[in-house]
């Protein structure tokens, strides 16, 4: 393990410092893997049917950590995720709508890649593990400018 990697999380704080980006293009920049099976009420979803998402709501925490040069790194801390969105059968007829939030996260449950200034959320993957249970989905993001 490299040394600046130890150093920054030695240095790791959860402050109050919380960012909420609202994602309202989530098409461009969100994908979801391994969809439930059921919907959120338990019933057995048709093969043909798709999950699709209109909003997505990710709230986190950004830690600049910054040495006399300028800026020795950025440390991202992902607080929450809430999902607004419905699962369509083949004739595009809603067979279920949900709104979630995944506000337990804990570090071994998501990933993220550091890209250049400015810091936003770039793309957001998530994988639901085929459940609506939330403890069981997992995350990666890209923050910032890749390009």
């Amino acid at each position: 393990m490299n040394k600046k990697h130890v150093k920054l999380f030695e240095r790791f704080d959860l402050g109050d410092d919380s960012y909420t980006e609202v994602i309202d293009n989530v098409l461009e920049m969100v994908d979801v893997y391994n969809a439930p099976k059921t919907d959120s009420k338990g019933k057995p979803v048709d093969e043909d049917s798709e999950l699709i998402l209109h909003k997505v709501i990710v709230n986190f925490d950004l830690q600049v950590i910054y040495k006399r040069s300028g800026i020795d790194g950025v440390i991202f801390s992902l607080k929450s995720v809430a999902l607004d969105g419905a699962v369509i059968d083949y004739d595009e007829n809603e067979q279920d709508s949900f709104d979630i939030i995944d506000d337990n996260i804990e570090l071994e449950r998501y990933d993220s890649e550091m890209g250049g200034f400015p810091l936003y959320i770039d793309t957001l993957q998530i994988d639901m593990n085929n459940s609506f249970d939330t403890k069981n989905w997992t995350y990666s993001i890209n923050i910032g400018h890749f390009g």
